[in-house]
């Protein structure tokens, strides 16, 4: 890795995702919204191989559930069908099976992105009468920006709020008068800038309880000098970072920033809120087991929302569908 610290002719002759193509064999992807790394890749490679294939999204520790008796017996299913022969059925049933956290259900898909999204965007703007970062934090709102101040913050000290599971910077959106639902991928636009040649961005999705209390839900990351797109191998949501060629930014000059975060599965509850938050580091304590190293150099960053500078959340937003006939029989409550 330190030889080889960029994508390229190494990892494509040992990884998997130049020889989808390869892969014949029936696979089952069964994969948590709480593992980022495994959850994402399988719901990319589910999109791309042609083997016969099933998706099961769950909650939670993926350990726990494989080995709760409503699981393992979906796991024996598969295997008897493929290896057996014995026909249980599985594939007659929708290829997909989604536990949809917030209204705690089970049920079946038939394709993954949903063909049903409706792409939606939600702009940056600034707070009421106080900066992004102080509560209440700046606003999420399908209106496009005005002429409107950008937002600072200094890096390292931002490290102190980050240690507290405490926003940065922050934009949320009013408390939704209805439940809804977004499934599948994300992304944010981001224009901005660094007062030096590079940066680090972590974004975090928080869903926000009436009570004030919170969960976060997703998160994304990207180095600035990592920002180049290849639009070609792009889809909504799922930004095509390359990784071959960091490009270093000028300092206070404003750039545009796609930054992938990490799909969604949450219905938001009726008064409740979703928060962007955006920092440029992850807190050692909380981020356990998904830590990403960061500069070591002090920087400001400046977040830009406005006419020539738009930011925005992309989000999948999913209309209910008719209920179906056919629903799964998963006796299984993850525990999230």
């Amino acid at each position: 890795m330190a030889r080889n610290p960029t994508d390229g002719p190494y990892y494509w002759e040992r990884g998997v995702t130049t020889r989808f193509d390869k892969i014949k064999v029936p696979v089952y992807h069964m994969l948590s919204t709480s593992t980022y790394n495994h959850y994402r890749s399988q719901l990319v490679g589910y999109t791309k191989l042609s083997c016969p294939q099933k998706l099961m999204i769950i909650a939670g520790s993926l350990r726990r559930a494989i080995y709760h008796e409503a699981i393992a017996a979906e796991i024996v299913r598969w295997l008897d069908y493929w290896m057996k022969d014995i026909d249980t059925g599985i594939m007659k049933e929708p290829p997909l099976t989604v536990f949809v956290q917030g209204s705690n259900e089970w049920r079946y898909e038939l394709e993954y992105p949903l063909k049903r999204t409706e792409w939606t965007k939600l702009y940056l703007h600034s707070g009421a009468d106080r900066p992004a970062s102080r509560p209440p934090y700046g606003r999420l709102g399908r209106d496009l920006p005005d002429d409107e101040p950008p937002d600072e913050y200094d890096y390292p000290e931002s490290d102190a709020a980050v240690e507290a599971n405490l926003p940065v910077v922050a934009y949320c959106t009013p408390s939704a008068s209805e439940d809804r639902e977004h499934i599948g991928p994300a992304s944010l636009t981001l224009y901005a800038s660094s007062s030096v040649a590079d940066a680090a961005w972590i974004i975090r999705i928080d869903d926000v309880a009436p009570d004030g209390t919170f969960k976060m839900i997703s998160k994304g990351w990207l180095r600035a000098s990592h920002r180049e797109v290849d639009e070609a191998r792009s889809s909504p949501g799922i930004p095509f970072h390359p990784h071959t060629k960091p490009s270093p930014l000028e300092p206070n000059r404003v750039y545009k920033f796609e930054i992938e975060i990490w799909p969604l599965c949450r219905n938001f509850k009726a008064g409740h809120q979703l928060r962007l938050r955006i920092a440029s580091s992850d807190s050692r304590a909380i981020d356990v087991g998904n830590f990403h190293s960061v500069l070591e150099q002090p920087y400001r960053l400046t977040i830009h929302h406005s006419k020539e500078y738009p930011s925005h959340l992309l989000l999948p937003l999913i209309p209910r569908a008719a209920p179906a006939a056919l629903k799964p029989k998963i006796n299984y409550t993850p525990k999230y």
